[in-house]
């Protein structure tokens, strides 16, 4: 399905929920939605200079930007359709919904159920802005932000500008996240129509909090985003930012972003809490069990997931000796359990992340396999982690460790690695024929006997 205009495909809600719909749909997940000129010409591009790979991978982005002239033509409604779209028509013993998180996407693979997103991105195109002036670009977007509260009444807008992470494209776009915080009437059918009677409704809420400035009751800006610089190198700087400013050419030893004067969900990841009146009045009236998933950091239910998948695969005769951790957006459902893998994800191709995966493994998860894939976003951020990083955690596998379809000589400018990586994983050896359906009580059970830092599992019956 042709995506509306106000959604962008290289997002990470758009993506996950893409990935999922191909499993529910019986096949892999074989493209991020990137433009046939990426896919056709990535493997070319890479030749090029860094500075020009740079170039292209900011400007391709520019393909779902909606023009400032158009931002009043953004239906919230008519992406909620897209995404409800995207799905088999059909009863599902479970619907999820709520938080981004590719974690998630696993779980609901293993229970045959579909996530309607709270959370979307909407990339609006500009001009002269400084992806280090936070400022200017705050000053920039809020006539966006006024445009589509105006159209869209059922959303809270998160303005989101990571100077760091998202530098490449900043220069070209303004980044509006809008989080549904009344039930958009596609999610309602969906969920009437396609939840099993006596099924389960799914809340997904991660309730990770970042500073904000706010700009009203339902808009909110937003510097900086989950990855490898901390909250204080955000707003004070530090000896790292200050030599990420120096590598651009930029004589600022800091950045100096709008102060914050509020605290609230995290743009991309976190849950809004305004939508769960909606959630609660519609399970009740459907008969379901409401059963709602809370984590404190995205990676936190990683932990969780890759537990139950350990514990299921051995309970069906699969060794759960093989760990596919997965990179922000480069995520297939369908080829981790096609490959009898144990699916791990990480927000970023940040240092943390790197961090997650040794902690996980000190916790005495071990694997004769275990391979990566990394996100390229273009630039060496600060607290990106290096290729040096990610061997760290290859070499502790018991026999073959690799990165998937990324090279490392080009990493984090390589463009190439994003119609590669689905490759990658697909060449690995197959393991078993595809496990059917969970019921969600093997969940439940797990979650009742599994002690998981920052997961719980809570809810009541209305049955």
């Amino acid at each position: 399905m042709k995506p509306p205009a106000g959604i962008a495909l290289f997002d990470s809600a758009a993506t996950m929920a893409r990935s999922l719909a191909s499993f529910l749909h019986g096949r892999p997940f074989r493209s991020l939605g990137e433009p046939w000129i990426m896919r056709r010409l990535a493997p070319v591009l890479n030749h090029l200079p860094k500075p020009a790979r740079r170039g292209f991978f900011a400007l391709s982005s520019l393909t779902y930007a909606v023009s400032p002239k158009k931002v009043n033509s953004v239906s919230s409604d008519e992406v909620a359709e897209w995404f409800v779209g995207l799905y088999p028509q059909r009863r599902y013993p479970v619907i999820a919904i709520g938080s981004s998180n590719g974690a998630l996407m696993h779980l609901c693979a293993a229970l045959g159920a579909p996530w309607l997103p709270q959370t979307f991105l909407t990339p609006v195109r500009h001009t002269g802005v400084d992806p280090d002036d936070p400022q200017k670009g705050f000053e920039v977007g809020m006539p966006v932000v006024e445009k589509l509260l105006a159209r869209n009444k059922n959303v809270a807008i998160h303005y989101m500008h990571d100077s760091n992470q998202d530098r490449l494209v900043l220069r070209h776009m303004g980044l509006f996240r809008q989080k549904f915080i009344r039930l958009p009437p596609a999610y309602r059918r969906f969920i009437e129509t396609n939840l099993e009677p006596g099924g389960t409704l799914l809340i997904v809420d991660c309730q990770l909090q970042w500073p904000v400035r706010r700009i009203s009751n339902d808009a909110v800006f937003q510097f900086g985003g989950v990855g490898g610089a901390s909250l204080d190198e955000y707003y004070n700087g530090s000896n790292r930012v200050e030599a990420y400013l120096k590598s651009f050419g930029d004589k600022r030893s800091k950045w100096d972003p709008p102060a914050a004067d509020d605290q609230t969900v995290e743009a991309e990841w976190g849950f809004e809490p305004g939508l769960m009146p909606d959630l609660l009045s519609i399970g009740q009236a459907a008969g379901a069990n409401i059963r709602t998933l809370s984590f404190e950091q995205p990676e936190q239910l990683s932990v969780f997931v890759a537990d139950f998948y350990r514990k299921w695969y051995g309970r069906i005769g699969i060794p759960p000796k093989r760990l596919l951790a997965e990179s922000f957006m480069l995520l297939d459902p369908w080829l981790a359990l096609k490959t009898g893998s144990v699916p791990f994800w990480l927000v970023f191709n940040a240092k943390p992340s790197v961090d997650a995966l040794h902690d996980y493994l000190n916790d005495g998860a071990a694997f004769d396999d275990i391979f990566i894939t990394v996100f390229p976003n273009g630039v060496e951020a600060v607290g990106q982690a290096t290729i040096s990083d990610w061997q760290g955690v290859l070499d502790r596998a018991r026999n073959r460790g690799d990165l998937l379809g990324v090279d490392r000589d080009r990493f984090p400018a390589d463009l190439a690695t994003m119609v590669r990586y689905s490759k990658a994983i697909e060449a690995l050896p197959k393991r078993a024929a595809m496990p059917g359906a969970l019921p969600f009580r093997k969940v439940e059970e797990f979650a009742s006997n599994h002690s998981q830092a920052g997961v719980s599992l809570t809810g009541y019956d209305t049955a």
